[in-house]
């Protein structure tokens, strides 16, 4: 890994920082609401996102205090620390506002399932669109046909007190991490075991959080291709109040690693303690077969999960071939792969990205707008398949529809500071919609542009 120097004309390695991980956050925060006393949640991300999260935890009852912690460099993001005292009781017939996260709404509908709560969950026009029947009917399995009511597979959904859970039961939950987690959640709050069982499991912070809290997870049928468990018991045991400090989020890191590719020969981006479990490092993988530099080093390894220092720099990019097998374990990531499979020396295919369809907008089509705005080719090979070609490098000459899309503004960002004019990142690109990267990220473009200013024309005395 390289050095910092203090020539402005050597190697400079510029060291950032990046919001907490969103997911494991999120899980951290319910899992307080669970404890039977008060929990310190340290390097919660400041968004929007965790915002309504509180807002969700003070609705049921807790006492929840919150210290924003203002980032010390342009090149840092800020961050919240969370005490959370959970209520004797879990307050009933209350409406939940889930804002626009889909990971909040999904993973209460099993706590609140679990906990026997009376409640409503509803949230934004956009989370409104979004499935939610395959988080309601393993539930149903699990405690009954009525306990869980979905206005026709969406929000609102009603949560209803009813049987106690079926002692020992085997779910087939599929292979999303937000349902696999909603369930495990419902365990805890019942204090039942449960077996979960996946062809291709995805993220396993659940499961690593309840390891780490003292819940008996064992993993006892394992893909010998991927290593991963397919079957999972879970024994839950009281959760007692803890503390807990959230790694950096890779999804948010993506933004900034494929900016750092751009930058000035020696120039390289380091970023501290970022999660890079297999499930997660799917884009660090990608950016190192194109031909980008990725160094990872000082890996610590805990109940499960790694974090690493991550350092990536610029490169040769090379055209690449994104398999539908790969794209769980990047999926949040494939706007801002994209953005950088068309500074690429060749055509790029990415492939299995159907899903993309259901997020916070139609994703796919969003991704093929904006790269046609800034120049590229891009277009559907097949249903699920998308096909990059480069092309000359150009700014938008309308304004970029977002549909309301945190990760499509910041790609948008990113995409504008990549083209190395010496413009204002923040005018370089109109959006419909130029608030909406809050939801995960306030002051991401401020923060873009000043690692962008340290990668392409950094200072004499650099950190």
């Amino acid at each position: 890994m390289s050095s910092p120097s203090t020539l402005a004309t050597g190697p400079v390695t510029v060291t950032a920082t990046v919001p907490g991980d969103k997911s494991i956050a999120i899980r951290a925060l319910l899992l307080a609401l669970l404890a039977d006393g008060p929990s310190r949640i340290n390097n919660v991300p400041d968004s929007r996102i965790s915002d309504v999260t509180i807002r969700a935890l003070r609705t049921l009852g807790a006492d929840v205090a919150v210290t924003r912690v203002a980032p010390g460099r342009a090149v840092d993001s800020g961050s919240l620390t969370v005490v959370v005292v959970p209520p004797a009781r879990l307050a009933q017939q209350t409406t939940i506002d889930c804002g626009g996260s889909a990971t909040l709404v999904r993973l209460l509908m099993g706590l609140l399932a679990g906990a026997s709560v009376d409640a409503t969950l509803v949230g934004s026009s956009m989370l409104s669109r979004r499935p939610m029947g395959r988080v309601s009917e393993p539930l149903r399995q699990l405690f009954g046909r009525h306990v869980v009511v979905t206005t026709d597979g969406h929000l609102p959904v009603r949560l209803h007190s009813g049987a106690g859970p079926q002692p020992d039961c085997v779910i087939t939950p599929g292979d999303s991490a937000q349902v696999r987690a909603a369930i495990m959640l419902a365990a805890v709050a019942a204090a039942v075991p449960v077996t979960l069982w996946s062809a291709h499991p995805g993220r396993r912070h659940t499961e690593q959080l309840l390891a780490r809290l003292g819940c008996g997870v064992i993993d006892d049928d394992v893909d010998a291709d991927s290593g991963r468990a397919r079957r999972t018991r879970l024994h839950p045991v009281p959760v007692v109040g803890f503390s807990y400090t959230v790694p950096a989020d890779p999804s948010a890191a993506a933004f900034l690693q494929a900016l750092s590719t751009t930058g000035r020969t020696g120039a390289a981006l380091r970023i501290e303690h970022l999660v890079i479990d297999a499930e997660r490092r799917g884009f660090i993988d990608v950016m190192a077969r194109m031909g980008a530099r990725v160094d990872i080093d000082n890996v610590i390894a805990a109940h499960g999960l790694r974090t690493a220092t991550v350092t990536t720099g610029p490169g040769l990019l090379a055209g690449v071939d994104v398999s539908a097998r790969e794209v769980p374990d990047l999926v949040d990531e494939v706007p801002i792969l994209a953005a950088l499979c068309t500074r690429g020396m060749a055509p790029s295919t990415l492939r299995g990205l159907a899903e993309l369809r259901v997020k916070e907008s139609d994703r796919l089509a969003r991704i093929i707008d904006l790269l046609q705005a800034f120049g590229a080719n891009a277009a559907m090979i097949d249903d699920d398949s998308l096909r990059v070609t480069p092309g000359p490098a150009r700014r938008p000459e309308r304004i970029i529809q977002t549909d309301h899309d945190h990760r499509i503004a910041m790609t948008a960002a990113v995409l504008a500071a990549m083209q190395q004019d010496g413009d204002d990142v923040s005018e370089a690109v109109v959006l419909d919609d130029p608030d909406c990267a809050d939801e995960s990220w306030p002051g991401f473009v401020a923060q873009l542009a000043a690692v962008r200013a340290a990668l392409m024309d950094p200072p004499t005395s650099q950190r």
